[in-house]
Formats: structure tokens, sequence, C-alpha cells
């Protein structure tokens, strides 16, 4: 059956094996070919990702050059079928068919040949533009498709981590060499805490191996926790979120979906902080103790050197001399106790010796008053 003779009739649907007329496919904006690529691509299972490489270059392309390369692709494809349609038939036929043509679609035609001459004149100027689009589908199906992935991934997952901790860095450097996808650095006024392993792992399957890829990742990153997002989990996972693996140096890594990362980075940046403040405070513990042995140390060297020795024979001396010293003030307390007790009996004396004086003198007083009153 010819295509002319589909478009009369109606077609077959591909998916559901249903009649479909074609006004209501032209209605879709869908020509026959296009809808049987609709059921190759859900017969292979890449219907879901090319629709996603379709959403992605809609937002990244301009919507001008996408609807002018479209307009002119869809008026070759309407061309090349009538001529086909036109060549295959005998002569009266392909006046029939033309005359159809023109009674059904003759706007649609005139259209067309408009459209060809301005299309024609936009084609030759976008060539530089055509090849700009070709460029970004490439990259765009090379990121949804394929290895890139991941770094579309890793793009979402800083964004989501940075919004929860916006002190804290995020480097992906690494994972251009086949590192580490995202090294987190917990930053807390200005001091960097610790490090948090991110891998990025955006698969529609799971494999054991992430698990022990990201514990190597943490061993060069020097890490004790490690975040893994994927959409996959493994079959034995209790829970469809985030679930919590131990590498063989008894570090902790969490499993978990992309929406969950910023909740289970937030948590291991607590614990990280933790971590940090008591390890200071072990160390600053240590530190003190390490003093004070140093102290003690240089105590008992000085106790059995000979400074300590010299030292202790200058006390001795110095006792000495003090008992010495008392012993002079005891006999100068007992040489001033003597020598004041001469000193009382020569008062005594003196005392005695005024007053035979002064008994004498008023003797001599009395002589003279008998004398002159005489």
């Amino acid at each position: 059956m010819t295509t002319s003779e589909n478009i009369e009739r109606g077609v077959r649907c591909p998916i559901c094996e249903g009649d479909v007329e074609m006004p209501k496919l032209a209605k879709l904006g869908l020509s026959i070919d296009e809808l049987a690529k609709i059921k190759d691509y859900t017969s292979d299972g890449t219907i879901g990702q090319r629709l996603r490489i379709a959403e992605l270059a809609m937002h990244r392309i301009d919507p001008e050059r996408l609807s002018t390369e479209y307009q002119v692709n869809d008026a070759i494809i309407k061309l090349k079928r009538f001529m086909e349609d036109a060549l295959d038939k005998e002569e009266e036929r392909r006046v029939q068919l033309t005359e159809g043509y023109e009674q059904k679609g003759l706007t649609t035609l005139q259209g067309i040949a408009a459209a060809i001459g301005r299309l024609e004149k936009l084609w030759s100027e976008n060539q530089r533009q055509h090849t700009d689009i070709n460029r970004d589908l490439s990259e765009i199906v090379r990121k949804i498709g394929g290895t890139g992935i991941g770094n579309v991934g890793e793009i979402m997952t800083i964004t989501d981590l940075k919004r929860v901790s916006p002190m804290d860095s995020f480097d992906e450097t690494r994972a251009l060499r086949h590192g580490t996808d995202i090294i987190g650095r917990v930053n807390e006024n200005g001091i960097i805490c610790g490090t948090i392993t991110v891998s990025v792992k955006y698969t529609q399957g799971w494999d054991n191996d992430f698990v022990d890829q990201i514990s190597r990742d943490m061993k060069k990153d020097g890490s004790r926790a490690g975040i893994l997002v994927s959409k996959a989990f493994p079959r034995e996972a209790l829970s469809e979120k985030a679930i919590v693996k131990r590498t063989d140096d008894g570090n902790s890594i969490i499993v978990v979906k992309p929406e969950y990362a910023p909740l289970a980075y937030f948590g291991l940046r607590q614990a990280t902080l933790a971590y940090f403040q008591t390890r200071q405070l072990l160390e600053r513990r240590a530190q003190e103790e390490d003093e004070m042995e140093h102290t003690f140390k240089a105590l008992i060297e000085w106790i059995n050197g000979e400074e300590f020795q010299q030292a202790a024979t200058y006390i001795d001396c110095a006792i000495r001399e003090a008992d010495k010293t008392r012993q002079l003030i005891h006999q100068i307390e007992n040489y001033v106790a003597n020598k004041s007790a001469e000193v009382v009996k020569c008062q005594d004396q003196i005392a005695k010796y005024l007053t035979q004086t002064v008994g004498l003198v008023q003797r001599l007083r009395e002589l003279l008053n008998g004398n002159s009153s005489i």
C-alpha cells in the first residue's frame, strides 16, 4: 500500500495496534514514520532516555532555531513523499493525485512553497547555528546516555549540598582525574574541621564496586565519613531512602537517594564537628599531661643532679651559721645580764654616796645657820 493510500484510509498504530485516522494523527503533529519510531524506542527501552534528551535539548536550544530546522525538515519530507507518490503512478493517477492534493491541501502547499523560499534563505544564514545545535545535542546525548551523566549528577548534588551548608567548600577537581567526585570540607568559624567524601552514581543498576570505590577514595581523602548518592540500591537494602555501610577501617558510608543527600550530609557534618572538638579536647589534655610529665622529669633530673647537692650543702652551712648566731646571741644575753647587775650595784653605791653627801651638806647648812644666829 502506498503512502497516499495510507493517508486516505488511515494507518494502524504501531504501539496499541489500533486504527488511527490520519486527521487525528495530523493534529498531534506526528507522521507515520515518527509513530513507527516511537514503537522502536518503546521496544528497545530507550524511549524514556530519549524523552529526557529531548526535554534537555528544548531547554538548551534556542526555540527559534529548533522551529526553523524542524520546518525545513518537515517541508522536505512532505515534498519528498509527494514526488515519490507522483512518480510511482501513471499519468492519469498522477493527475488525480495532484488534483487531490490541490483540493485537500492547496493552502498547505502554498504555505510550504512560501516557507521554502524563506527557509532557504534562513538555512544559508544559519549554517553555523545548525552546527551549534548538533554539537549541543551531541553533548546532551553524551551526558544523558553516557559517562557524562556523572557530571550532571555531581553539579546537581553540589548545588543541593551548598544550600544546606553554605560555609563549606565542595571540590570536584579530582573527578576529572578519575578520583573522588566531590570532596566536602567542613568549615566552622574559618577552621577546616574535617572532610566528607561524596560519590555520585546516577546509574540505573546497583554495583557492589560502588562501596569499594568510595572506600578507596576516603582513604586518599583522609575522610572518616562518606556519602554514596545513588538512584539504585542493593537488593538486600531494608530502606528505599538511605542505608548505612561500614568500611574495613570501621568508617561509615551512607548510601542515599539523590533527594536525601543534603540531609545525610548535614548529619555527617555534625558528627564531623563533634569528632573534631573531641579530638581537640583530647589533644589539649594530652598536651597538658606531656607538659606535666616533662616538668616532673626535669625536677627528678635536678634532684639527682649536682645542683641539688650544692643547694643542700649551702642549706647545711646556713643551718650551722644560724646555730652559731643563736649561741652568740645567748652569750650576749648573759653578758648583758651580768653587766646589768654590776651597773645596778654601781647605781646603788652612787645613790648611797649621794645620800651620805646630802647628810653632810645638811649638817654644814645647820652649822652655818647656827653661826649666823649667834
